[in-house]
């Protein structure tokens, strides 16, 4: 597929995007690299991270202070940085996972978790996106 800026943030390679990485070579004692479901940052103001689970997983100890120190360091640099933590419920993994309609579990903002009630990331991005780069 040939990028566009009508299919901006589209599934531009299927097939790579289902070849697995294998991190097994980068392993230090007990640490081994881990992936980041989704990251952008707007303007140099705000850094979004995304972490999404099929409906009961969780993220390792590992993967889960990564991704908070990872967010921590940001807001320590004087960015704003969020990490949204989402479920979805697609059991067919030949399908995508909508991400904007994913629901929030929590979030991770300014040193705490917070509750998602219910919001999806489109959602919760844009509260955070309205906040700081249109505010």
């Amino acid at each position: 597929m040939k990028y566009t800026d009508e299919n901006r943030g589209a599934i531009q390679y299927p097939k790579r995007a289902k070849q697995l990485i294998d991190f097994s070579g980068l392993r230090y004692g007990n640490i081994t690299p881990t992936d980041i479901d989704g990251f952008f940052e707007v303007h140099n103001t705000i850094y979004f991270y995304y972490e999404f689970k099929y409906k009961n997983g969780n993220m390792s100890k590992g993967q889960y202070a990564a991704l908070l120190r990872q967010v921590d360091t940001d807001r320590a640099a004087g960015k704003e940085a969020v990490l949204l933590y989402c479920k979805h419920n697609v059991q067919d993994t030949s399908k995508p996972v909508n991400a904007a309609s994913c629901v929030v579990v929590k979030y991770y903002y300014n040193g705490r978790w917070w509750n998602g009630n219910g919001r999806t990331a489109k959602e919760i991005t844009d509260m955070f996106y309205e906040h700081f780069v249109k505010g």
